[in-house]
């Protein structure tokens, strides 16, 4: 068995390393967003 400590540091860098995918695809989206709503304003 594992320590209680190293379990716990694995599932905190487990879910830091998921926020960071979907911070990232969040980002994408957003630019993506920005660009469509700037085209239209253009119009």
């Amino acid at each position: 068995m594992t320590s209680k400590t190293y379990q716990v540091k694995m599932i905190r860098k487990k879910k830091r390393k998921a926020h960071k995918d979907n911070r990232k695809a969040d980002q994408k989206r957003i630019q993506r967003n920005e660009e469509v709503l700037a085209k239209l304003a253009e119009a």
